[in-house]
């Protein structure tokens, strides 16, 4: 009987066998694989940062830039961003329309007399 593995499981063991198998871990001794894994995780956390700190405000720059290049006038994307998000949290709700089933009438009206 074969047992399913989550999905997540799956990729994550994927992604950890093509590690193992696709670098020279396997022919290192200890200390070079502890040193190879050192520069591998500080290449990695160093990816990571970049992507969320860097990368972000590079492209609000770029935007504001190009807003800037377009349109002739200096505007914050911040405060592009700020009124999207206040019109989506804070802007009125629509009125649901109301079904033929509302209680309007009293059920005494449509009984036969």
């Amino acid at each position: 009987m074969k047992v399913k593995v989550a999905k997540t499981n799956n990729v994550l063991f994927r992604a950890y066998n093509a590690y193992r198998n696709y670098t020279p871990i396997h022919v290192l001794t200890a200390n070079e694989t502890i040193i190879f894994n050192s520069i591998v995780f500080a290449l990695v956390t160093g990816l990571l940062y970049w992507a969320m700190f860097v990368v972000p405000s590079w492209l609000v720059f770029l935007g504001e830039r190009a807003i800037y290049y377009i349109t002739g006038q200096t505007i914050s994307i911040s405060l592009v961003f700020s009124f999207i998000v206040r019109q989506l949290l804070f802007s009125p709700k629509q009125p649901a329309l109301r079904s033929n089933s509302s209680n309007s009438m009293p059920a005494d009206f449509y009984r036969k007399k």
